[in-house]
């Protein structure tokens, strides 16, 4: 009988101590959601570009270190950070993304992003683009992340646009897998010659007519289904047709032109 008392006083203990455990950790979420998100409201606020390279890079090393020191941040919402920058995250929460406007860049808008990615209870991170990288299309805006099964594999699609000025602009979609401790391209999407990962589409607002608006993203319907992506004349103008790619199960194929 005494035995019995005894165990029912240790689990009390551990769920007394699990419970205490879980609420401190809550409290450290927000508390860091509540810090960083003031940081990155003083980026906004700043007039100077000395101040934009500290905070940015402050905000970045920030958020890496929480998160590497964090793994069940995976599963945080962020809700005062997600209010200013995009915080997209996967149906099955192994797959996540951060992504942020650093004020860098004049008319070209620069963006700084960070992927978070599950495999076997593990958590690892992939910063996009360093200090010494050159390549624009790295410092683009992910603001989309849609998830597949193919056969026992999971794929997620990231759209992103890149600003590389007030008149040249490009949409982007992305397809990932994760694979042991790596976040890798995924040849998604079928053209006439070859698998490939990527389909960007490059815009000129002076040779479209209008300002780059929605209208003009690629897109993906709420099945994950089919991807329409714009289809630029030669001249460079667009006039609302996109290419058809349809999931056949394995890929997506191009199967038409449609006006939408």
């Amino acid at each position: 009988m005494l035995n019995i008392k005894l165990i029912r006083i240790a689990l009390l203990i551990i769920i007394t101590l699990n419970t205490q455990s879980t609420f401190a950790q809550a409290d450290k979420f927000k508390i860091f959601d509540s810090y960083i998100t003031q940081k990155y409201q003083k980026l906004i606020n700043s007039n100077e570009s000395e101040d934009y390279d500290v905070l940015n890079n402050q905000i970045l090393n920030q958020l890496n270190d929480f998160l590497n020191q964090n793994p069940s941040s995976i599963q945080f919402k962020f809700d005062s950070l997600s209010n200013y920058i995009n915080i997209l995250t996967s149906p099955d929460s192994l797959f996540k993304v951060y992504s942020w406007y650093t004020y860098n860049g004049g008319t070209m808008h620069f963006y700084r992003s960070i992927f978070q990615f599950k495999n076997q209870d593990k958590v690892y991170l992939k910063v996009e683009a360093d200090s010494a990288d050159i390549d624009p299309d790295n410092y683009c805006k992910y603001f989309e992340l849609k998830q597949l099964k193919i056969l026992n594999k999971k794929v997620y699609i990231v759209k992103s646009v890149t600003n590389y000025s007030s008149n040249d602009y490009s949409y982007k979609i992305v397809a990932f897998e994760i694979d042991k401790n790596l976040l890798k391209p995924y040849n998604l999407f079928q053209t006439k010659n070859k698998l490939i990962s990527e389909i960007k589409v490059n815009f000129e607002v002076s040779k479209i007519g209008e300002e780059i608006n929605d209208k003009l993203e690629i897109k993906i319907n709420n099945s994950t289904s089919h991807i329409f992506i714009p289809l630029i004349n030669d001249d460079g103008s667009f006039k609302m047709k996109f290419l058809d790619y349809k999931f056949n199960g394995n890929y997506f194929k191009y199967v038409r032109v449609v006006k939408k």
